[in-house]
């Protein structure tokens, strides 16, 4: 993609991609992997409930990801239905 892109949208592009070296995503991919498994903890506790709000589950496990990959800090928004980054 960045090879097609010419002009201001490539030197943006070009900026970006040290961002997702293998190095990188490699790392990231246990930050994921953890959120992960907080999330499937979190939906344990609705087995009985009829019905879960899965854009609301979704929206929680996106906001702890991006805080702790971008950020380095734990959102919590699992734990805490107030989390600072909600």
């Amino acid at each position: 993609m960045m090879f097609f892109k010419k002009g201001p949208m490539w030197k943006v592009i070009s900026r970006m991609s040290p961002v997702f070296s293998s190095g990188k995503l490699k790392a990231m991919t246990a930050l994921i992997t953890k959120e992960a498994e907080n999330m499937s903890d979190y939906i344990e506790k609705f087995v009985n409930v009829p019905n879960i709000d899965s854009v609301e589950i979704c929206a929680k496990f996106s906001t702890n990801v991006i805080a702790l990959c971008a950020f380095g800090v734990e959102a919590k928004c699992f734990e805490n239905e107030d989390a600072e980054f909600r």
